[in-house]
């Protein structure tokens, strides 16, 4: 290495502090120019991609578009800045500028470069394996997630299949492989290794998970075993089992020991992935092996909250050729520089750097743990707090304080939380004559809503907290708290007290809920009260429930209502939301499954008087519906008025013709008719108008002879609110 003193090595010391420096001040630039986008109009068609520029443009220019590519998607529809770019801290800092120096160190003659590589390589290699106590072990840097088990597939096929590197698929083909994942990964990763591998779905079986309730995500051993030795009597080759350890939403890990015999016994490799894997580096026994497996997957960057960091797979070493063939061993020194942001980073950090975060993480999935067992209405689900044969609770700073083994480490520590709403036994709300009513549904789906509803409130409440709402193997809802996957956010941040808050925000919509499902068991009792109520199920809808208002005059016909009849409830109860909504924004407007508006109930809390609730509702309707019987009423009028209109319009055209003469109707002999004889220019057929406030057809002579509208008298003492419709005799008129 170089000596302080040498001008070179100055320089570009000198060169990378700048590039940090530059990179915080481009980073501060595109934020602020992101948020002066968004609050101007939005110029995204200047983004849309076109020919390149005949000169050149300036850095900051070539900055403002990159802004704008990132602040607007294809549509032309800005981001939220705080989610595009967060901030970087001083690790994060250090790897993306690595990855400018790693750019940069390709210009190096490629004999220094390999040697500055392999020194990389090895301290990088080293640290990893040391901190996760996977002693003797090669290393695979990786960005994507699971390349580092397909590269290690390869090798395995490379080595099982003597002539799989000359014959290909060919040589699978009397005995082909087997590979056996645990249920968490499902799918997904059987289609990656087999579109990666190209081998038939056929060579994936998805082990079972375990029938116990609360267990399916853990692999059953028994039904592993049974599969294998079909495979083998069917002259399939076993090739690799992937285990879970913390994977899966809830955290639970596999048997790993005994796994790890069964792979033995059947000269399997064993893989193994999961987020409990980070707790290997918090035993201080750096000499105790971690025996979890043949190989692990480690995606760091998550764990430590850092960016552009690789992921690294440790795997027992292998035949330096075969490993160099999969790709296990990078080929080239410049493709081996991906491992120089993580070199970085584990030197800004240190080894109390890394093992400080990862301990913080599990504290908080820990006190989380312990807040959360205090309210009764909520279920954690998964791992609960480990305690000893005395009942006691293990705490972490115990365990980190003494050598353990890695079933104990795993047992104790929980890398994950996920808890569910699930209310408690209480009584319903007491109402004079009404009980729990038989047609209350409290089921999965309801429960679903309302944990949904909770995960969005606590997301948006406690932004910090980075909750997720996740779906478990038997269709259930939970919220799910995982430190450790962390990319977007530095655990650092997160603190006890931001978790205590988010204790506190959470017993509030807790009493929120528990007084909506105490409500909803006499709803439906409730309605049944008035007869203009109808009672709509809505799944999906985690409040109250649904109410049809049906006016008085389709109440009958409910079970048979005609599509006019659909069109008059959706209109009342369109309107009735509307109006609804000015006093109480918890309204809203449903639709049940017949396609028929409803009225939306919200969430209530334990004081509301739910009575009065419903005597708005039908205060309202009633209403509307006396409102629209007078528009109809209106509409009927003015219907009897347009033809009595034309009646006496065609009566008066048939007088006036009568009075011209026949001769004045006749083509041609009419034109000289007239001319002889002009007509006077006050005849001929006046117009009529509709007087909607006295529901009287008056004449318009007395518009266009005076310019003024006349009203014959005045009306009678209590104008009727509907009068019917009057034609005024236009001979009385002055």
């Amino acid at each position: 290495m170089h000596s302080d003193s040498d001008p070179v090595f100055e320089t570009k010391d000198s060169q990378v502090r700048d590039a940090s420096k530059s990179l915080h001040k481009t980073a501060e630039t595109l934020i602020s120019r992101m948020q002066l986008h968004d609050k101007t109009t939005d110029n995204s068609d200047r983004y849309i991609p076109g020919p390149l520029p005949a000169r050149g443009h300036d850095v900051a220019d070539i900055v403002d578009l990159l802004t704008g590519l990132i602040g607007y998607d294809e549509n032309g529809h800005s981001y939220n800045v705080a989610t595009v770019m967060l901030p970087l801290d001083d690790v994060s800092n250090a790897a993306v500028v690595s990855h400018s120096l790693s750019a940069y160190l390709r210009s190096l003659y490629r004999s220094h470069l390999h040697k500055l590589v392999t020194r990389v390589i090895s301290d990088t290699t080293l640290w990893v394996s040391r901190l996760f106590r996977f002693f003797d072990t090669s290393a695979c840097f990786h960005d994507e997630q699971y390349e580092g088990l397909v590269r290690l597939c390869n090798a395995l096929l490379r080595m099982r299949y003597p002539k799989y590197e000359e014959d290909g698929y060919e040589s699978l083909y009397s005995r082909p492989p087997v590979i056996y994942i645990s249920p968490v990964t499902g799918t997904n990763l059987g289609q990656i290794l087999c579109n990666k591998l190209g081998l038939p779905r056929s060579s994936v079986f998805v082990v079972p998970g375990l029938k116990v309730s609360g267990q399916q995500s853990r692999m059953d051993l028994a039904a592993l075993e049974r599969a294998i030795q079909e495979d083998l009597a069917a002259q399939r080759i076993p090739l690799l089992v992937v285990a879970n350890a913390g994977a899966s939403i809830i955290g639970h890990v596999d048997n790993l020991q005994k796994l790890q015999e069964i792979c033995k016994a059947q000269e399997l490799w064993l893989h193994v992935e999961g987020h409990s894997l980070a707790g290997l580096c918090l035993v201080p026994a750096p000499t105790l092996p971690a025996r979890v497996g043949d190989s692990v997957t480690l995606p760091l960057g998550q764990w430590l909250g850092v960016y552009g960091i690789p992921n690294i797979t440790l795997y027992k070493s292998l035949d330096p050729r075969v490993a160099l063939s999969s790709a296990l061993s990078l080929p080239t020194a410049q493709q081996k520089l991906i491992c120089l942001p993580l070199w970085v980073a584990l030197q800004t950090l240190g080894h109390d750097g890394v093992t400080n975060r990862i301990h913080h993480s599990f504290q908080l999935t820990r006190h989380l743990q312990d807040r959360l067992s205090e309210i009764a209405s909520i279920k954690i689900l998964g791992k609960q707090t480990a305690e000893d044969k005395q009942g006691n609770v293990t705490s972490i700073s115990e365990l980190t304080s003494k050598a353990v083994s890695t079933a104990v480490l795993f047992d104790v520590l929980s890398p994950t939380v996920a808890f569910r709403f699930v209310g408690q036994d209480k009584n319903p709300i007491d109402y004079v004559g009404t009980q729990q009513s038989a047609n209350c549904v409290l089921n999965q789906a309801y429960f679903n809503s309302l944990n949904n509803w909770l995960g969005q409130i606590l997301q948006r409440d406690i932004i910090k907290m980075h909750l997720g709402i996740a779906e478990l193997e038997n269709n259930q809802i939970c919220l799910r708290y995982c430190p450790l996957e962390g990319l977007r956010h530095s655990n650092s941040e997160m603190t006890l007290e931001i978790l205590d808050s988010f204790i506190n925000c959470l017993l509030r919509q807790v009493d929120i809920l528990n007084a909506t499902v105490a409500h909803k068991k006499v709803f439906p009792s409730l309605i049944a009260r008035y007869p203009n109520l109808n009672l709509v199920e809505l799944p999906d809808w985690a409040g109250l429930g649904g109410v049809k208002y049906i006016p008085d005059i389709w109440k009958d016909n409910l079970n048979e209502l005609p599509d006019s009849g659909k069109e008059d409830v959706n209109r009342v109860n369109e309107e009735l939301v509307a109006q609804l909504k000015t006093t109480d924004s918890a309204f809203s407007l449903g639709e049940g499954e017949d396609g028929v508006y409803c009225v939306r109930f919200g969430m209530v809390t334990e004081d509301t008087d739910m009575e009065e609730l419903l005597e708005l509702v039908v205060r309202a309707g009633r209403s509307i519906e006396e409102s629209s019987k007078n528009m109809e009423e209106m509409k009927e009028m003015i219907k009897k008025g347009i033809e009595a209109a034309n009646e006496d319009l065609k009566k008066e055209n048939d007088e006036r013709i009568w009075q011209e003469g026949i001769l004045r109707q006749v083509p041609v002999v009419s034109s000289f008719y007239n001319w002889w004889a002009p007509l006077n220019k006050e005849t001929g057929v006046k117009g009529r108008s509709f007087n909607l406030s006295s529901g009287v057809i008056e004449s318009t002579e007395n518009i266009y002879k005076y310019h003024m509208q006349l009203q014959e008298g005045q009306p009678k003492t209590g104008v009727p609110t509907t009068p019917k419709p009057v034609v005024q005799d236009r001979k009385s008129v002055v």
